[in-house]
């Protein structure tokens, strides 16, 4: 039993942390190690009950505006900062490093809606950089909540910026 447990709270974990169901293959793995019927059905109906949850999210982030996923810019990482600044010339530039699993990350930026709304229509730009440590499908999910633009780094682009302006809340991916 205590096995049991275990494993499914470490499932469960799975299923928080990537913001959604995990795969059948996974759940196949998990039928075979948790003996237990009713642990086994309470994760099977959690993450049915995520996978609804999810097609929910994506019916509504469907119809949100002012959030815009770039392209990074294609040039070499030493020259990629400026080359992400140039686009916004002119401008202030609230420039912010996040990963989708970082708790204080997040909490940052609902704290920062204020602020954007105070400056809405005026020339500042809110631009989100994070790396390959933050799973695309999670933050398909969550950059439509996030007003402002948004690059999604290569490994050479984040470990660059990371090691080179020391952002140091975020651990290097590795």
């Amino acid at each position: 039993l205590v096995t049991d447990i275990a494993s499914a709270q470490n499932l469960m974990s799975t299923i928080k942390r990537q913001m959604g169901p995990v795969s059948d293959q996974l759940m196949n793995t998990a039928k075979g190690l948790i003996k237990d019927p009713f642990i086994f059905d309470y994760l099977l109906t959690r993450n049915r009950e995520m996978a609804k949850k999810m097609e929910m999210r994506d019916m509504e982030n469907a119809k949100k505006t002012g959030y815009f996923v770039n392209a990074v810019p294609k040039v070499k990482a030493d020259s990629l900062f400026h080359a992400i600044l140039s686009r916004y010339s002119g401008k202030v530039v609230f420039m912010d490093f996040w990963a989708t699993w970082c708790g204080p990350c997040r909490a940052g930026m609902e704290q920062m809606i204020p602020l954007k709304e105070a400056y809405q229509g005026k020339a500042v730009e809110f631009v989100y950089i994070t790396g390959p440590s933050s799973p695309q499908k999670t933050f398909d999910l969550m950059v439509p909540d996030i007003k402002g633009q948004h690059y999604k780094l290569d490994a050479d682009g984040w470990n660059y910026l990371s090691s080179s302006y020391k952002i140091s809340s975020i651990p290097r991916y590795m």
